[in-house]
């Protein structure tokens, strides 16, 4: 068959168009998938989005990679596992549909109704699916949009409960009270890592507080904080016995602080500067003494930790304490920081923390009863004032932690939740993480290394309800508190006395029907009320899109997984949770390669957001460029760890890169056209000088194209290709 002329000029619009009408008809995906079915595998799996928000640059930058390198492997003669993945759970789909409806709380959702909030979110989250899939087709992605897997299906969740069934039997598995970064807006625990995802600039109170030591008054530990709220919390101050501590006369009365942070406080104490060196002694000395807390009349319930706790509002020693900033004396409050509840465990301090859901003082903060937190802070600082323990009162601009999706400020407060424990896997995920190929090395070398290294404990469960309920069901009897957790829908028939009425859905309420007996008592047993932090549902996908554990077939065939892409951010997200989860389910990591990526920034070079209304909306871009054009720039920019800022100028660059390329062809098939020109294999016999040429630098870019993707160096192979085009 002869090559026939291409007349038209290029237009991005009719020749994709074109170009996805014929791999549907030829059924593409699949089409490849049959014929390597016995190849090769390459298990690609998918970094799931949420369902809450269409796509914007950012993401199409991590698509563009990935497909590249899929397509990559497809070419090569592999069968590659092409499932896309969407999160469609948990507190960023719950905040959408707040907005839709108007809520502000919890109270307005069970006002709204529950059940009905959660099929809301349920439609919200096909919705946003219905308009990324879009966004697949028309970017050209090689993936089996038709066959995704969608973590609120029932086989899914099912799948992802074997987790917790393992994790219980190695006994990593606990309810504790912990003290955990906490929105009072969405009345629900974050995870370590969600606690850091949204720091905003915010001014905060900041004092200088005098705290008496023995009953004498005239000796006093100097304290400063950025929290006044907290202080209600206070059962501890801690010192560095490595610090060497400075009595100072200050007119009548003496302040005892840390010497190294002496200079640097005497901007804002002038006092410190003025005063008199009355002795030096090492902090070791502190250790054990009593102080008074000056808001106990203000508190009762600290009268009654006294008589319980006799290390109620003692010196304790932690090395965490810096002379970098504050006094070298640092308030400690068990109930509202994660430094402050391991040290409180560490000294058999109490766990005090008087603040309930929403973020309100409750009866146990004594005169603050009924305050919101923040709100407090006002009232707390004058009645230090007034009992003569303020020294010093300003403001502070810093940087605060955020919801990272209703962006309210969090707060840490202490309370029952499940935890999964992770210093008994720790060095096997280190050992793991040494097997992983990453790319670039120092993602995983230091970033990874030094935040598993770092990690807590896992709080895992979420008072909100629309994710995964934890399939943990408890005795109601007190005095048997006996619990279990059943992995599966056989488990949950054999084990319940009936199952509810209507279809079978495993999320909130229908899961909260089942109720059990108790082998131990005989009494009801009824599922906690939780459901799954939603980085859980991702960190499950390994397995979960597989199908295992009723899909043995698949698990064995495919995993573990060969090759993952995202973010930089995911080194504290998805990359973490997956690991975790392997090990726990599998003693093994699931994934061998990592590529990270970074953002996509503005033209200003600002992070892209909603709230400052940068966000560009890759639809556009490949309207007006063509999705070729926007893949083409999005992988040759820059590195995929390098962060890349938008440049129309660049975008129009490449678009002109492809329209060469296009003239080249059209000449090309003009002439071949009229000469009734078919290729062949090309010989060296007969080739003139230009041929040999011209398939040197194609065996050339070849070569350098393949080694490019082999260390996933995509930048330097979509280089070599427009250095050979134009």
């Amino acid at each position: 068959m002869g090559i026939r002329a291409v007349e038209k000029e290029y237009s991005h619009q009719e020749l994709e168009k074109k170009i996805l009408e014929y791999w549907g008809n030829i059924d593409l995906v699949h089409k490849i998938g049959f014929e390597r079915r016995n190849s090769p595998k390459f298990y690609f799996l998918d970094g799931p989005p949420y369902m809450n928000n269409p796509p914007h640059l950012g993401h199409a930058r991590t698509r563009a990679i990935r497909d590249s390198v899929l397509k990559y492997r497809v070419m090569r003669g592999y069968n590659v596992r092409l499932q896309p993945g969407f999160d469609m759970h948990g507190l960023p789909i719950e905040v959408r549909v707040e907005e839709m409806i108007n809520s502000k709380s919890k109270r307005d959702i069970e006002k709204f109704g529950v059940e009905r909030f959660i099929e809301t979110c349920k439609r919200c989250a096909y919705e946003y699916q219905d308009r990324w899939t879009t966004f697949y087709q028309k970017f050209g992605l090689h993936m089996d949009i038709e066959n995704p897997y969608l973590t609120l299906n029932n086989d899914y969740i099912e799948a992802s409960w074997f987790f917790f069934k393992k994790a219980k039997e190695k006994n990593l598995l606990y309810r504790g009270k912990g003290t955990v970064a906490w929105c009072p807006r969405c009345e629900t625990p974050l995870s370590g890592y969600e606690a850091t995802d949204e720091y905003l600039d915010v001014s905060d109170p900041s004092i200088y507080i005098k705290f008496p030591l023995g009953n004498s008054g005239r000796e006093s530990l100097l304290v400063w904080t950025t929290t006044p709220w907290t202080l209600p919390g206070n059962v501890a101050i801690a010192i560095n016995p490595k610090f060497e501590y400075v009595k100072l006369g200050v007119g009548e009365e003496v302040w005892i602080v840390a010497q190294p942070a002496i200079p640097r406080l005497g901007e804002e104490l002038p006092q410190l500067s003025d005063g008199k060196v009355l002795e030096v002694f090492p902090g070791s000395k502190l250790l054990g003494l009593r102080y008074h807390h000056p808001l106990t009349p203000k508190i009762p319930a600290h009268k009654k930790l006294a008589e319980k706790n006799p290390n109620l509002h003692t010196v304790v020693a932690a090395d965490f304490v810096s002379a970098e900033e504050g006094t070298g004396c640092v308030h400690i409050a068990p109930g509202h920081g994660p430094e402050d509840y391991t040290l409180g465990l560490k000294e058999n301090l109490p766990i005090f923390s008087p603040v309930d859901e929403r973020g309100v003082f409750t009866d146990e903060a004594g005169d603050y009863k009924g305050l919101y937190v923040k709100n407090a802070d006002p009232l707390i600082i004058r009645d230090l004032e007034e009992y003569n323990s303020l020294v010093y009162e300003g403001r502070i601009r810093h940087r605060y932690p955020h919801c990272w999706r209703c962006k309210s400020p969090l707060i840490y407060r202490a309370s029952d939740q499940w935890f999964i424990s992770i210093d008994p896997i720790k060095d096997q995920m280190l050992k793991a993480n040494r097997e992983i190929l990453w790319v670039p090395p120092w993602a995983g070398s230091k970033r990874f290394h030094d935040w598993i290294v770092n990690a807590r404990d896992w709080c895992i469960s979420r008072q909100r309800y629309w994710g995964i309920p934890l399939p943990i069901w408890m005795c109601t009897n007190n005095s048997c508190s006996h619990w279990v957790v059943l992995s599966s829908l056989e488990e949950i028939k054999e084990k319940t006395r009936r199952l509810p009425l209507g279809e079978v859905d495993l999320h909130k309420p229908w899961l909260d029907r089942v109720v059990l007996t108790c082998p131990k008592c005989g009494s009801d047993m009824k599922r906690v009320p939780d459901v799954a932090d939603v980085w859980f549902d991702s960190g499950a996908s390994s397995w979960a899109s597989l199908g295992y554990p009723k899909r043995k077939d698949e698990f064995e065939k495919w995993f573990p997984v060969d090759f993952i892409t995202e973010g930089l951010d995911q080194t504290r997200g998805w990359f973490y949770t997956l690991l975790v989860e392997g090990i726990i389910a599998f003693d093994q990591t699931p994934y061998r390669t990592v590529l990270m990526n970074e953002f996509v920034l503005d033209e200003r070079g600002e992070r892209m957001s909603k709230s400052l209304g940068n966000v560009v909306d890759p639809l556009e871009i490949m309207d007006q460029f063509g999705a070729d054009t926007t893949r083409f720039y999005l992988v040759s920019e820059a590195a995929a760890w390098d962060k890349i800022k938008v440049s129309r100028k660049s975008l129009e660059n490449t678009g002109r890169m492809i329209n060469i390329l296009w003239n080249v062809y059209k000449f090309t098939t003009i002439y071949m056209s009229l000469d009734r020109y078919t290729p062949q294999s090309p010989g060296g016999e007969g080739l003139r000088l230009e041929d040999r040429w011209i398939l040197s630098k194609v065996n050339t870019l070849v070569g350098d194209v393949t080694e490019a993707f082999e260390k996933l160096y995509l930048h330097q192979a979509a280089r070599a290709l427009r250095e050979f085009i134009v």
